[in-house]
């Protein structure tokens, strides 16, 4: 297909969306994890058995996934032509997202388009 403004804007606003539900869900994991490491840590110093060693290893595990770098391929492979306002569009998306920590890799694009 052609990317011009209009489908690019529309592409665009959906990425954004996308991209928040990723950055939300990374925030509620970790904060589950947090919770779950607390409880581990309050039920040790009052003398108790931490939680289960498996979910303890999951809490850190979500923990550092949090300071992961958040990743979107956009596959292209299926575009002919992007204009410039389409591209510019683009252009200003990748920034966006970045700003949220996500960054954008492009696939698929032919160099003719």
């Amino acid at each position: 297909g052609f990317v011009f403004f209009g489908s690019s804007t529309a592409l665009g606003g959906r990425l954004e969306q996308v991209a928040d539900k990723m950055v939300a869900g990374m925030a509620d994991s970790c904060r589950a994890a947090h919770a779950t490491l607390t409880a581990a840590a309050a039920a040790a110093a009052e003398g108790g058995q931490s939680s289960d060693a498996g979910q303890h290893t999951w809490a850190h595990t979500l923990l550092h996934m949090a300071d992961a770098p958040a990743f979107m391929v956009l596959d292209l492979s299926r575009v002919s032509h992007v204009d410039a306002t389409g591209a510019r569009t683009f252009g200003s998306m990748f920034n966006a997202l970045a700003s949220r920590g996500v960054t954008v890799l492009v696939a698929g694009l032919s160099p003719d388009a």
